[in-house]
């Protein structure tokens, strides 16, 4: 099913012509902003700024800066404003395109001890270091390990997104997003061992609890549900050099990977705007909940010694062709970036990203991206985040891990006080923002 038109109530799109949204600079003191330009910024519907009354009512309002498309056409009628330029209507659109893709790396060696927080845990072995010959890595291991024990590693119990951010794309289906997850491992032969022996296990699930128009059943406790069949590993499987490889779901590349049924998809996911769903929808967003790479051990001897490095996860549609080639994909961004300023683009001042990431998985594109762009000297990448994403999600503040992790240049906060679609005034919002900042 595609979707394209209902989400335009979304974003920059939803409250009559123009969102004023609040620009918090993570670099200056308020007292050292004085001396710089007051940002006056708002975003307008991309047909609008095509209708010359329209645009001089924005202009005449005194907006400074604006938040729209870089286009050929606007060109000429957005060359006296600051810029933050929000192109996402392709996937030509590179710099939107890369930084609304979804990517995670969990360093096995982490060692989360409350279930209830974010982060790899583990019920059995130890943090040891392995020389394959290239490198000393610092790892997870079996070491001391004499049975079968399940889990081994698991977690990091966090939510993941069901859908793409992308929802302006012209014949685009939001919901065809599918994850690949790796396990980079190494395998230590010290004895005598059958090629065919069985080593370990690896596989992903879910943790959750069922939600009816928003509310938890009464009694209702945490129930998984497998999205991904046990693949199980032999020691021919590993390079018998002892050498760390990465372990896929199959071999099969158009089989390595999982996706998440329609009923993950809760009522308030793509569009604020329409009824609460009448059905029971899965949720993983509390303490605890969320998606979990499990590695099982097998074996019930002391013959061979597995060391797991890290386990990483990525989207098939963005984050995957960093993957296979990061050099491409760098110089690609860089192209268009640059391609803007050949073109006599001088007043872009961000370019916009990926918008409210709602996942781990969305920081390290956003970061990746942010990165290129600066240390080739183009504007850096801005995010809009959501006014309340002090929220908790699965046990942690949104705003503080994607604060550490992305370390914006600018932390954009949208707000809508007084919203289309809701039924409350929700004036304290920016006092929390403010209060976390």
């Amino acid at each position: 099913m595609k979707h394209k038109k209902r989400f335009l109530n979304f974003l920059f799109y939803s409250i009559g012509l123009f969102t004023v949204v609040m620009l918090l600079s993570t670099i200056t003191t308020a007292q050292e902003a004085t001396t710089e330009e007051f940002v006056l910024d708002g975003s307008m519907n991309h047909e609008s700024l095509f209708i010359e009354p329209i645009y001089n009512s924005y202009i005449d309002c005194g907006f400074n800066t604006m938040t729209q498309r870089a286009t050929d056409s606007s060109q000429s009628l957005l060359e006296n404003l600051n810029l933050n330029a929000l192109n996402m209507r392709h996937s030509t659109d590179l710099i939107y395109y890369y930084s609304s893709s979804y990517y995670s790396k969990w360093e096995a060696e982490e060692d989360q001890q409350d279930n209830n927080k974010v982060g790899v845990k583990h019920l059995s072995g130890e943090i040891a270091t392995w020389y394959d010959g290239d490198d000393t890595v610092l790892c997870w291991s079996t070491n001391g390990i004499t049975n079968p024990i399940d889990s081994i590693v698991y977690g990091p119990s966090y939510h993941q997104e069901k859908w793409y951010r992308r929802w302006l794309y012209d014949d685009y289906d939001i919901w065809d997003l599918n994850y690949t997850p790796r396990f980079r491992m190494a395998l230590e032969i010290k004895g005598n061992v059958s090629p065919e022996d069985t080593v370990c296990r690896i596989y992903v699930f879910v943790k959750y609890r069922r939600k009816l128009y928003g509310q938890y059943l009464t009694g209702d406790a945490d129930s998984t549900y497998g999205l991904t069949d046990s693949i199980y590993l032999k020691v021919s499987d590993f390079p018998d050099s002892g050498k760390f490889d990465h372990f896929y779901l199959s071999d099969v590349i158009s089989e390595r990977s999982y996706t998440y049924p329609e009923i993950f998809r809760d009522d308030i996911t793509y569009d604020k705007m329409i009824p609460l769903l009448d059905e029971y929808y899965r949720e993983d967003k509390d303490d605890g909940q969320g998606v979990q790479f499990c590695i099982d051990w097998l074996r019930s001897d002391t013959l061979c010694t597995l060391y797991i490095d890290n386990i990483e996860v990525y989207d098939n549609d963005g984050w995957n062709k960093y993957i296979d080639n990061p050099n491409l994909v760098t110089q690609s961004i860089i192209d268009y970036a640059d391609s803007f300023k050949t073109m006599g683009w001088s007043n872009i001042k961000h370019w916009m990203g990926g918008h409210e990431p709602g996942s781990i998985d969305s920081y390290t594109p956003i970061k990746t991206v942010d990165e290129i762009l600066q240390t080739n000297g183009f504007p850096p990448l801005m995010n809009t985040v959501w006014a309340l994403w002090t929220i908790k999600l699965n046990g942690e503040s949104q705003l503080e891990r994607y604060y550490n992790m992305v370390q914006p240049n600018k932390l954009l906060s949208e707000h809508h006080p007084i919203s289309a679609g809701y039924d409350v005034v929700r004036p304290f919002d920016l006092e929390i923002v403010r209060r976390v900042l």
